[in-house]
């Protein structure tokens, strides 16, 4: 993640994705390194260890929302003002693409279980789009995250 910390900091190439805590802005992330990141935050978040500072760092209510980038975005690099054929304009992401980190409360969450990570993970609705939650046993495939 490229943080920001000063105002010249603001400039970035146009395909990179915000990280924003809150609604507000972190930095920047280039999208081949974002599902790493969300990854690990992941894992720190469900991670049992308490006496690790940076497990600590993680709220285990943070809502991680990775919305990526689709293929029609990353041609026109994120630009709506270009115009699309009806093919591609049915196929668009309603979505901001990036990675949204919540932790204010009184929001929204469910537990479930986290099958990479091994753990109890409570999710929110953003971040549930872009995850494949099996409900029953029999609903379990090989791409199932929780």
């Amino acid at each position: 993640m490229n943080p920001i910390s000063t105002d010249f900091n603001l400039i970035f190439p146009s395909k990179f994705l915000p990280i924003v805590l809150d609604g507000k802005l972190l930095g920047y992330i280039d999208p081949k390194l974002a599902n790493t990141f969300v990854n690990q935050l992941r894992s720190i978040k469900v991670s049992k260890d308490t006496t690790n500072e940076l497990n600590n760092s993680v709220p285990k209510t943070m809502e991680i929302a990775y919305l990526a980038p689709t293929a029609a975005q990353q041609k026109t690099g994120g630009d709506d003002s270009t115009q699309a054929s009806s093919d591609e304009s049915e196929t668009k992401e309603k979505f901001f693409p990036g990675v949204f980190l919540s932790t204010t409360p009184a929001r929204f969450i469910r537990p479930v279980r986290n099958l990479e990570h091994g753990g109890m993970e409570f999710i929110g609705p953003l971040e549930q789009v872009n995850l494949s939650i099996a409900c029953l046993e029999e609903d379990l495939r090989k791409d199932s995250t929780h």
